[in-house]
């Protein structure tokens, strides 16, 4: 029994049984689909979400009085939290430069109104 035999009786078989072939044929055919566009989406769907767990942001406000060393045990005390990557410590005075260049007012000139 060679592999010529058995493709020719295989084709053979497909011509005896049209109906039941290409039913068989296509049921195959949108199972592969089905499951190729399921792992399509999945990965994707994973993919988005590790993309939005490494971009969330977490912003501390400290009271106006808080001492250098308390700012900076805060800091420590952050930094030993896990999946955090960077601690960046904004000024009162450098925040405010900041909200005036995205806003393109200051913040009180947005208060008086």
């Amino acid at each position: 029994m060679g592999l010529t035999y058995t493709f020719k009786e295989s084709f053979a078989g497909f011509r005896r049984n049209r109906v039941s072939s290409f039913i068989t044929i296509f049921t195959v055919s949108i199972s592969l689909l089905l499951l190729g566009i399921f792992t399509i989406i999945t990965v994707n769907f994973s993919q988005l979400v590790e993309d939005v767990r490494s971009r969330v942001e977490v912003e501390v406000f400290l009271k106006e009085r808080i001492t250098p060393e308390h700012r900076d045990r805060t800091r420590e005390l952050l930094s030993e939290i896990r999946g955090i990557d960077q601690i960046e410590y904004v000024s009162k005075e450098d925040a405010a430069k900041s909200f005036e260049q995205e806003v393109g007012e200051t913040f009180y000139d947005i208060l008086d109104d």
